[in-house]
């Protein structure tokens, strides 16, 4: 692991993502506390919600599993580990949140290649609203087909 890398972390249901600074240490966009509600509060979007702080990699990762995770290194060249390093360190402090704009992925995107990237959380949850999205649509007219022949069934037993 070199300063500058992204680390993919396998949570329960979703990926962390912090970057790498060295000593064992990353930097990560992540809730300020860590109850439920504060959790709960980062899916909306609006006021001060998260911050940027340096953590011990293993406190962030949290005996979770991690892997290194530069996969856009073949698409855009990173910045040198000094400046992606010192961006990231400059960026400690409050953090306004949003899910698909604002979220720990495109941060560490932000650090490395300083490009204003939607990273996987933000496709995926794109691709979750989409298909919840047609689901819903198509059990809306197979219920509103439903209806139709129920009625047209009722008009045709008079």
């Amino acid at each position: 692991m070199e300063p500058g890398d992204m680390i993919e972390i396998d949570r329960k249901y979703y990926q962390h993502w912090a970057l790498y600074v060295g000593d064992n240490d990353v930097i990560q966009l992540a809730p300020k506390h860590s109850d439920r509600e504060s959790i709960l509060g980062l899916l909306q979007p609006g006021e001060v919600k998260a911050v940027v702080k340096r953590s011990c990699l293993k406190n962030c990762v949290a005996g979770m599993r991690y892997r290194v995770n530069n996969y856009l290194d073949g698409k855009y060249t990173p910045k040198p580990k000094d400046d992606i390093v010192n961006f990231a360190k400059n960026m400690i402090g409050n953090f306004n949140y949003n899910f698909l704009l604002n979220n720990c992925e495109k941060f560490v995107i932000l650090c490395r290649y300083r490009i204003n990237y939607a990273g996987h959380q933000a496709r995926n949850t794109i691709a979750l609203g989409s298909a919840v999205g047609a689901t819903a649509a198509t059990l809306g007219f197979i219920g509103f087909g439903f209806i139709l022949n129920k009625m047209k069934n009722k008009r045709k037993n008079k």
